[in-house]
């Protein structure tokens, strides 16, 4: 996960702006979970360049 976007979601959440925080966060997990999935799966994400090691 992005630290920087999770603290901005923070600072949204402080704020009381709980949309922007919550769209945030839920792409954060949202790709977090996908990144996860697919390297204990051995699929490589469409669209990403990235080399396995």
């Amino acid at each position: 996960m992005d630290k920087e976007l999770i603290k901005k979601a923070l600072d949204h959440f402080e704020n009381d702006e709980f949309t922007d925080a919550k769209e945030i966060l839920t792409k954060e997990i949202s790709l977090s979970k996908n990144a996860f999935l697919s390297d204990k799966l051995g699929i490589q994400e469409f669209g990403h360049d990235k080399d396995k090691k």
